[in-house]
């Protein structure tokens, strides 16, 4: 029993990290922090809400409240505070794909209190706890949507736990949480218009590492001074947005003109039969940069065992000075990070332009250095619609006696022909090399962690990509030990912790030149089948089948009785 209740206070801090996880996402009813005072007229500058251009030190600061019900905590609630402060601009990669986000630090302190009703003899479990969580966010910066995700957690305060005598339990709880998604379709899509609609399926791989150091009374083995418990699980997210209009908000002493968006998100876990469906209301503010009010309903963690009814997000302050597209406004950078090359040869980079400003626009650019190059191609003209993106290639030719081992940087300089004054540099980086690595372009799965079950085959599966003209070579390693070659793995284990390894190599190049991956694979017992639910269900169908054929007899006597009077 005590094991169980260490497992419970495990699974809080999950919840609340998954808490924090979904406000990322902003969402759906109103309180008596917040009231709708009147409808905007339909003015286009009102009607056309921008995504903000965050800079570095901008922030916001949020209060919350939110209940829970179900699960291992039979009534929680927790409030606290918020702050989202941008840290600027970074280049990460999310499934493969490279792209430039903000880079976005949250600071959330809380107080969690609730209460559990445990079999003797632990009997009445309750608890109030302190908390205080920093988390790195990452959010696409045409969509403000949050692509990548991670923090650490910090709690404390006291449990009352009636066993033979009451004793007091200090929890210390550090959470890890990695998020990589997978967006199809535009979570929003910039401008904002009434009455817009967006339709996008997102999926999260999650993998939390919760490291637990409860410390009480010496003499209680069920409470160990560490442990350490692994979360991993894959949630798919399709979510149905409207902007419904343009209204004007009281939140607290301030006023605020925002578009209203409304919606669901209906949430599928991943080797789970729950498939819930919350709902989504938020009110953007184009002034503020950000959200003003955001709140939801019936947002259900099967993986926590936590089901956040209701939540409320309401601004208190912030530091945004929004600033109003130019008339010719851009930004440009490049797909990836560092490219390799040969001495003497090619390589072509994939580069991005943005157009921010309110028209339409032509962009142009030269090269400012051209150390080891002896030649530069690509489209020197690029037209580009108002807020549309393009990608186009860029060529360079290194020289022979370019080094090797050697990391060059040259820089794209791009200015717009409407207002030369707006420009904008690219920072090109090459690794000089005899020869390339194979490149493992994608995973399958993408989670570096999995339970799986003895009775289902394991299939894993990775994509590669190979810059030299040779042929590759695909191993799968089990435990160090090869055990087949190709792109697709697939085998049965019994229980127990396996790593599986895959290596992929260039037949030309040396062979200790490779690149890896890894899965570690954690094997358990199948569960029970349920025979008794079958069972009975069985019973179930055949008296509803016994009844029916019961009735039809005796209709079909009464037809027989009735002929013959007549």
């Amino acid at each position: 029993m005590k094991g169980k209740l260490q497992k419970l206070f495990c699974l809080l801090a999950i919840g609340i990290l998954a808490s924090s996880l979904i406000a990322g996402f902003s969402s759906g009813s109103m309180d008596e922090t917040l009231s709708r005072t009147s409808e905007i007229s339909s003015a286009e500058e009102y009607w056309s809400v921008r995504r903000p251009s965050w800079q570095k030190g901008d922030h916001w600061n949020y209060t919350y409240h939110l209940n829970t019900t179900d699960g291992p905590i039979e009534s929680m609630y927790e409030t606290g505070t918020v702050n989202y402060t941008v840290e600027g601009e970074r280049s990460i990669v999310v499934g493969g794909t490279s792209m430039t986000v903000y880079h976005v630090i949250s600071y959330r302190n809380f107080r969690a209190v609730g209460e559990r009703e445990e079999d003797e003899p632990v009997g009445t479990v309750t608890f109030d706890l302190s908390g205080y969580t920093k988390s790195h966010e990452y959010y696409r910066r045409s969509t403000l949507e949050l692509v990548a995700y991670e923090s650490t957690t910090e709690m404390e305060g006291i449990s009352d736990v009636t066993v033979v005598d009451d004793f007091e339990l200090d929890m210390y709880i550090i959470d890890n949480s990695d998020v990589e998604a997978t967006q199809i379709g535009d979570f929003y899509s910039f401008p904002i218009r009434p009455e817009d609609e967006w339709r996008s399926e997102s999926r999260l791989d999650i993998y939390a590492n919760s490291y637990t150091n409860m410390t009480s009374q010496d003499d209680l083995p069920g409470f160990p001074r560490s442990e350490e418990d692994i979360y991993d699980y894959e949630v798919i997210h399709d979510h149905g947005l409207e902007a419904i209009g343009m209204k004007t908000l009281e939140v607290g002493d301030a006023s605020y003109d925002a578009v209203e968006i409304k919606g669901t998100d209906q949430w599928t876990w991943k080797e789970s039969d729950v498939d819930e469906t919350g709902h989504v209301t938020t009110y953007f503010s184009q002034e503020v940069g950000n959200a003003v009010y955001t709140s939801m309903e019936n947002i259900y963690d099967d993986n926590a065992g936590v089901n956040v009814t209701d939540a409320t997000y309401t601004l208190d302050s912030y530091s945004y000075e929004y600033s109003p597209p130019e008339d010719f406004e851009f930004d440009a950078y490049v797909e990836g990070d560092v490219y390799q090359c040969k001495p003497g040869e090619e390589v072509t980079y994939q580069i991005t332009v943005e157009n921010r400003g309110k028209y339409d626009d032509t962009l142009t650019w030269e090269m400012e250095n051209c150390t080891y190059i002896l030649s530069v191609e690509g489209e020197k003209r690029i037209s580009i619609q108002e807020g549309e993106s393009k990608t186009f290639e860029v060529t360079l030719t290194f020289s022979e006696d370019s080094e090797l081992d050697t990391t060059y940087k040259h820089t794209l300089g791009f200015r717009s022909m409407n207002d030369p004054s707006m420009s904008a540099n690219v920072i090109l980086e090459t690794w000089i090399c005899e020869h390339f690595l194979p490149v493992i372009e994608s995973r399958s799965p993408r989670l570096r962690n999995l339970i799986r079950y003895s009775n289902e085959t394991v299939e894993l599966s990775v994509g590669v990509h190979n810059p030299e003209d040779d042929d590759v070579i695909v191993e799968w390693y089990i435990d160090g030990e090869l055990y087949s070659e190709g792109n697709e793995f697939d085998k049965s284990f019994q229980p127990g912790e396996y790593t599986v390894t895959v290596r992929v190599t260039n037949q030309g190049n040396h062979p200790d030149d490779y690149v890896e991956e890894n899965w570690n694979l954690d094997i358990r017992e199948p569960e029970t089948p349920q025979y008794f639910l079958l069972i009975l269900l069985a019973v179930i169908i055949a008296v509803v089948v016994l009844v029916i054929v019961i009735v039809y007899i005796k209709r079909d006597k009464i037809k027989g009785l009735l002929s013959k009077d007549s």
